[in-house]
């Protein structure tokens, strides 16, 4: 009798327990999505796929981005995590997800890097293309790729580059939170499944609705500063950038319409749109993100090509310098055929008499 009531107990714990985990990772609800919205979310995953090879191909293949582990490694990681993401909720309500809660544990761990990689990867795109063409960015000048400044700009430098790193360390770790219901006291079943328009429409006090807004606050710190990164990157293309645009509607605007599409994608309240609202966002600001990339890697391209043409002419001028310095001038030419008529016999003398010996040619050379 005890056993029994032991196993019934134990069992239902690991079932609540299992329920409890699966609802409380962002985007993770209790509704089983119908046919056409598990077709949606195999073709994000698809397209999550494509993003993560893209970046990871640039990421290898331009060089200037091979000093940068965040760009290289975490931003296409970053892609296959909401790919994982996106076959869970396409999946969601079948025996694959029942029965496999260690893998889901670790998909909630590494769904709360996305965000923070996002911040980091963004910030070094925009620092990169600001310091390659000395441009000012966020209080930092540059000048012939060294950072100047009279009072103290490397460690200005140091803390901001730092700071965005601590930034989404903490963002990590209120995803963390949100995830795994770490919050005191607090255990609301709609944090991660639902946006700010559910958050405001809720009647209870704030107090309660702590958790929620715990879940939605790593997306909305990513959209304060990816806004202002996206304008400081649209501002250098339009009026800094090699490649000249004629208008302020170009190609660097992307990220900033990525921004809003995810801001946007953050703000819908119900639990059966949100997952996929927001799924839809970020891949939006992903693929404006790769978009920015392939113009930076244009203005890169067209710097470097600048600075050899630079160069070639420096080495040019300097090669026709020595050429002329070593070869004589019309003038000298000149002087040369000139020499036989005025001093022809003089010369011969001194010739003659030098071979000889003799000194008597000093003397014809003076009367002549």
């Amino acid at each position: 009798m005890l056993s029994n009531l032991s196993l019934s107990s134990s069992s239902n714990f690991a079932i609540n327990e299992t329920t409890s985990i699966t609802r409380a990772m962002t985007f993770i609800t209790d509704i089983t999505p119908n046919l056409v919205t598990r077709i949606v979310y195999g073709i994000l995953a698809f397209f999550f796929l494509l993003c993560s090879i893209k970046i990871a191909k640039v990421g290898h293949t331009q060089p200037w981005y091979h000093n940068s582990i965040t760009i290289r490694f975490f931003f296409p990681l970053s892609c296959l995590i909401s790919l994982a993401e996106n076959v869970i909720l396409a999946l969601e309500g079948t025996k694959y997800i029942e029965s496999t809660s260690v893998y889901l544990k670790t998909l909630y761990i590494a769904h709360a890097m996305v965000v923070p990689i996002l911040l980091n990867a963004t910030y070094e795109i925009c620092y990169l293309v600001h310091k390659r063409r000395s441009v000012n960015f966020c209080g930092i000048f540059f000048d012939e790729g060294k950072r100047v400044k009279l009072i103290s700009n490397p460690a200005r430098s140091f803390v901001l580059r730092n700071l965005v790193r601590a930034l989404g360390i903490i963002l990590f770790v209120l995803q963390i939170a949100s995830n795994f219901d770490l919050i005191p006291n607090e255990d609301d079943e709609l944090a991660g499944i639902t946006g700010w328009i559910s958050l405001i429409q809720d009647e209870r006090s704030w107090n309660e609705k702590v958790h929620i807004l715990v879940s939605l606050l790593s997306p909305a710190f990513l959209v304060l500063t990816d806004g202002y990164l996206s304008v400081a990157l649209w501002r250098y293309g339009t009026t800094r950038a090699m490649v000249v645009h004629s208008s302020y509607w170009n190609p660097w605007f992307s990220m900033l319409f990525g921004t809003i599409a995810f801001g946007v994608g953050q703000i819908f309240g119900q639990k059966e749109w949100y997952p996929l609202s927001s799924n839809l966002g970020l891949l939006i600001l992903i693929i404006s993100v790769i978009l920015v990339m392939g113009e930076v890697d244009k203005d890169m391209e067209a710097a470097a090509q600048f600075t050899h043409f630079l160069s070639d002419v420096v080495r040019a001028s300097f090669s026709q310098s020595s050429t002329m310095q070593m070869s004589p001038s019309p003038r000298e030419i000149a002087l040369e055929e000139q020499q036989p008529q005025f001093g022809g016999v003089g010369s011969v003398a001194v010739a003659t008499d030098i071979s000889h010996g003799q000194t008597a040619s000093i003397e014809t050379f003076a009367r002549m």
